[in-house]
């Protein structure tokens, strides 16, 4: 984990704001009516101190009212969410905790599926999150198979590093799953 450099200033945002591809919508709806969210928020954007912010106007929680989300041009998107992410306070959180961190202060158009597809493909995460765990299957009686080779198992393994002293790389298992009166145990009256 390496601290940020982050040469940003007032100016150089303002520019990079206004000259985004992908707030052209964003920038064509400024000065229009608000737009409502998933969540039942209304927001509408404004222009703050020069700079370009997206402001709740109302929600169910009278606490998010007035609350201000700086628009995040394209070009400053990955240091934004490598400070919320992987920061010297971040902690490597999921998309979920990362996320809420910065919707609270930041937005962008796809902000969620940035955040998503930033945290699945950070190294850090990738290596030490324990993944998920496998509950048992339960139990069940396997079927009798009634003559041999008529239900057959494979099963291919490879490839293997390193190879075999003849070069060989893969290993090819096969089980004939016949269970038939050879091979079964024998109960107790039938032994001789």
């Amino acid at each position: 984990m390496s601290t940020l450099d982050l040469p940003i200033d007032k100016a150089s945002f303002l520019s990079a704001q206004q000259e985004c591809d992908s707030l052209k919508r964003v920038w064509n709806s400024y000065e229009k009516d608000l737009s409502t969210s998933h969540c039942g928020r209304a927001f509408k954007y404004e222009v703050i101190d020069n700079l370009l912010y997206r402001v709740c106007k109302t929600s169910k929680d009278p606490t998010e009212v007035g609350d201000k989300q700086l628009v995040v041009p394209k070009s400053y998107r990955s240091q934004v969410l490598k400070l919320a992410h992987e920061g010297l306070f971040s902690g490597n959180f999921s998309h979920r905790k990362t996320g809420g961190k910065l919707y609270k202060k930041f937005f962008w158009p796809g902000i969620g599926a940035d955040v998503d597809r930033f945290c699945k493909s950070c190294e850090a995460c990738q290596k030490f999150t324990p993944k998920g765990r496998v509950k048992p299957v339960s139990m069940s009686n396997m079927p009798l198979i009634p003559e041999p080779f008529s239900k057959v198992a494979i099963d291919l393994i490879g490839p293997i590093v390193p190879m075999s002293d003849r070069g060989h790389r893969y290993i090819l298992t096969v089980i004939d799953c016949y269970y038939g009166p050879s091979i079964r145990p024998m109960s107790i009256t039938e032994r001789p």
